[in-house]
Formats: structure tokens, C-alpha cells, sequence
């Protein structure tokens, strides 16, 4: 007996079993899809994390030694900074605080019997000295000394008659820098160590005085009084002007004003009739970067100021670092309340390579923390300007440079940064630092001083600025 088997066709068969492997075929292409996916996003992740870690650290590194303030100021150059006095800007502080009011003074000759034999007259010499006038002419032996010239009138006193005369005195006296720790430094004319060289007098009135018995040249009433005047002179120069404070320099009224200011020299240029400071601060500055100390200035210009960028580079660093300056900022650079996207070092400032007359500013923007971290370095372009008798500058040409990590993606956003908080406080604080007008003289005076031009130079000449005194308060 045959046994039967039910009959299946071979085609539903086969159906049913592609059916089935269809079905575990696509849960397992699904299971090493999301294992694919999973496994990606881990890695993802872990390269985003080590890369806002790496971001974190370069951040730290950059930020480290910006603002450093040295401990000591050292006495000669490099200067990142100068200052430069005509003739006559000296001459007119000088006038503000010396006494101009000098009484005459009068000195008895004795009798002119006793000293030439033409009877008992006695001689008095009156001297009336007027304001000594500052020159800078160089002095033989003595680097640090500047001439001076006072005139004076004269009157010979003889029995109740007077001779009028006047005269010159040619003088020199050394100049002292001297500084109060790392607050200010004093400009000093030591006029109590005064030499006087030459003493010139003329009798202008005449000898016919109507004297019996007096007969007296010229020349020999001269001879008698030069010694007087001498004497005078010196007394004068030792005794009312002694050490005269000319002016003071003081450091800028900055930030926290940790910044200080010390000046070195002085340096005499006799054919410019120029006095130059060397101006040191106590900003470390990692290039160490100079200025030429050039002694000229324009026609008409009072005092010049003379300026590394590099100074104003580091003046910026220091604000970052002591809180002045935000360092955090949001996408549109104002200033952060709480931790914002981005965090900023503050890297360079020098004369553009792209068009004369303009700073370049460089500065990193990073982000250390979520998604996308990374840096990235941008330029600005500062134009100059004079508004008001100041310095102005004006941000422009802004552009991203080298970038590292996924904060690539970000750069755009950055465009907008002009006129916002981060670049208007650069430039508050350059303008700041170039408009220096911390000259002071004594009894609470103050020199008040305009810009009249520039001059932006390359080459370790620097930003020059020329000012014009324009009075003293």
C-alpha cells in the first residue's frame, strides 16, 4: 500500500521561505544600521569633546601671558615709547611755574675813592633780572645740561644821581629725571647747580651826571659791576628757581591703572632744538619692539609723541586680562552677562601691509565649550583720523585668517562684529592710550595740548604725533 503524501507546489514553498529570510535579512540590516549609527555618533561625540579639550587648553595657553605687568622698569632702551619738547613748549611750562615777579635787587659797590681815586662816592648797582629763557644748546662735558640766557636791566646809583645800563648772563644747568617709585616722573631744573660762563653789560646812559670830581669811563664802571652782576645772577638762579619742577609726567588714567609710566633720558638735539624722552611702562611687551626717538618735529608743533603699536597691543592684553575688556562675547561681539559663545585673545597691532595710513588689529575668537570648538583669527583694519584735537579711529575691512577645529562652520557669524562691544572697546582703549595728556605741573597746573597731524610710519619709527600746547590751566 502506497502511502500518499499531500501534494505542495514547489513555487509557495519557495515564496515562503524568501519571505522569511526577507524579513530577518532587514532586521539585521536595520540592527547594523543603528549599531553603524550609534557607533558614529560615539565617535562623534568623542572627537567633538576631545577637540573643545584641545581648544580649551590652546585658549588657556594664549591667554596666559597677556597683561603681564613687570616688577621692574629698566633704565635704558628699547623705548616703545617718546616724547618730544621744542624750545619753546619748555620755555612756556617753565614761565608757568616760576616766580616771574623778581624784585630788584641792589648790591653797594662801595666807594668809588677807595677803588679808583676820583673821591668818596659811594656806588650802589640795582639789578633787575628778568625771566631766564631756556636754550637748547649743547654744553661741553655735561650731556644732561641745557644753556639759558637772562637779560637784566641795570641802574648805577651815584651820589642820588642814576646811570642806566642792562645787560646778559649765558648760564647752564643740569636737568634731572626723577621718578617716585612707578607713579610719575619729574622733570628737574636743577637751576642750584647753575655755572654762569658769560656776563655782558652796557652802560646806555650817559656819565655826564654833573658830578664835581667824578671821572669814571665807561669800561671801568663795567669792570667794577661784572662781579656784582655775577653774583646776582647765581643768587638769583640758586636761590629763588634752586630745583624747579618743570613738569611731571603721570601714568594713564586706564583701567584699574596698574599701567605705570616711567621716562629715561633726557636726550639734548641742539641743531633741532629738541629735548626727547625715552618713555618706558611696565607692560611686558614680548617683542620689545622701539620706537627711533626722532628728534625733529614739524613747524609749529609744540610736542611730539612717539608710539610702538606693539604698546598699544599690550595696553589692550592688559584690559583683557584685568577684567576691564570682557573676554566674552556673544555672535554679535557685545559683551556676554553670563558666559558666551565665544571667548577672545587680543594678538597683534601694526601698521597695515594693505594701504598706508591705516593699523591693523588682530585678535582670535574661540570656542571652548558644546559642539563646533575651535579659533579662529581675524583682522580689522583702524583707520586714522584727528576729531577734536584728538586721536580717532574707525574700524573697517574686517576678515577671518587661519582657522582649527569645527569652529570653522561658525566663521560666518562674525562678520557682524563691527560696531559691536568687542571691537568699540578696542578702539576706546588705543584711542585712550595714543591720546596720552598726562602732563602735569606744579600747583595742580596742567598742560592742555591739542593734535594737530601725524604720522604713520614703518620701519621703528612708529605712530607720531604732533600736538600743539595750546595753554596752561
Amino acid at each position: 500500500m502506497k502511502s500518499s503524501i499531500p501534494f505542495q507546489p514547489k513555487s509557495q514553498s519557495s515564496k515562503a521561505s524568501s519571505k522569511m529570510s526577507s524579513k530577518m535579512s532587514s532586521k539585521v540590516l536595520l540592527l547594523l544600521i543603528l549599531s553603524t549609527m550609534l557607533f558614529s555618533c560615539k565617535e562623534l561625540e568623542k572627537a567633538l569633546s576631545q577637540d573643545c579639550t584641545q581648544t580649551k587648553k590652546d585658549y588657556q595657553a594664549a591667554i596666559s601671558k597677556e597683561g603681564e605687568l613687570a616688577t621692574t622698569i629698566k633704565e635704558d632702551g628699547p623705548f616703545p615709547m617718546a616724547l618730544i619738547f621744542s624750545q619753546d613748549s619748555v620755555n612756556q611750562m617753565f614761565a608757568a611755574v616760576a616766580d616771574n615777579d623778581i624784585d630788584p635787587i641792589t648790591v653797594p659797590l662801595g666807594s668809588l675813592g677807595a677803588i679808583f681815586g676820583v673821591g668818596g662816592f659811594d656806588v650802589d648797582l640795582v639789578v633787575d633780572p628778568d625771566l631766564p629763557l631756556i636754550q637748547f644748546e649743547s654744553v661741553a662735558d655735561c650731556e644732561t645740561c641745557i644753556s639759558l640766557e637772562m637779560s637784566f636791566g641795570l641802574a648805577f646809583k651815584i651820589e642820588g644821581e642814576s646811570v642806566g645800563g642792562a645787560g646778559t648772563a649765558k648760564c647752564h644747568f643740569p636737568l634731572a629725571l626723577k621718578s617716585e617709585a612707578f607713579e610719575y616722573t619729574s622733570f628737574i631744573g636743577e637751576f642750584n647747580n647753575a655755572v654762569c660762563t658769560k656776563i655782558d653789560i652796557d652802560v646806555t646812559g650817559s656819565l655826564d651826571v654833573g658830578i664835581p670830581g667824578l671821572d669814571i669811563s665807561v669800561n671801568e664802571l663795567i669792570d667794577l659791576a661784572e662781579p656784582a652782576v655775577e653774583d646776582v645772577v647765581n643768587g638769583v638762579l640758586q636761590n629763588d628757581f634752586s630745583e624747579t619742577e618743570l613738569f611731571k609726567l603721570e601714568s594713564w588714567k586706564i583701567g584699574k591703572g596698574d599701567v605705570r609710566l616711567l621716562a629715561r633720558g633726557p636726550i639734548l638735539n641742539a641743531e633741532q632744538k629738541t629735548l626727547t624722552l625715552g618713555i618706558h611702562t611696565n607692560l611686558v611687551r614680548p617683542l620689545d619692539e622701539t620706537v627711533a626717538l626722532e628728534p625733529s618735529l614739524p613747524e609749529g608743533a609744540d610736542v611730539g609723541m612717539q608710539f610702538h603699536p606693539e604698546l598699544v597691543q599690550a595696553m589692550i592684553q592688559r584690559m583683557l586680562s584685568e577684567g576691564t575688556m570682557s573676554r566674552s562675547y556673544d555672535e554679535s561681539g557685545n559683551k556676554a552677562s553670563s558666559g558666551g559663545l565665544f571667548e577672545v585673545s587680543f594678538t597683534t597691532l601694526e601698521q597695515s601691509e594693505l594701504e598706508p595710513g591705516l593699523l591693523t588689529a588682530g585678535f582670535t575668537v574661540w570656542r571652548t565649550d558644546g559642539f563646533l570648538c575651535g579659533s579662529s583669527e581675524f583682522l580689522v583694519d583702524l583707520g586714522v583720523s584727528i576729531s577734536d584735537g584728538n586721536i580717532a579711529l574707525e574700524a573697517k575691512n574686517l576678515r577671518a585668517g587661519n582657522t582649527t577645529g569645527a569652529f570653522g562652520q561658525l566663521v560666518s557669524t562674525i562678520e557682524n562684529w563691527i560696531g559691536g562691544q568687542f571691537i568699540d572697546d578696542m578702539i576706546n582703549i588705543s584711542q585712550l592710550t595714543f591720546n596720552y595728556r598726562e602732563l602735569n605741573l606744579p600747583n595742580n597746573k596742567k598742560a592742555s595740548m591739542s593734535a594737530e597731524t601725524f604720522r604713520l610710519e614703518i620701519g621703528g619709527n612708529g605712530f607720531n604725533i604732533f600736538l600743539n600746547l595750546d595753554q596752561i590751566l
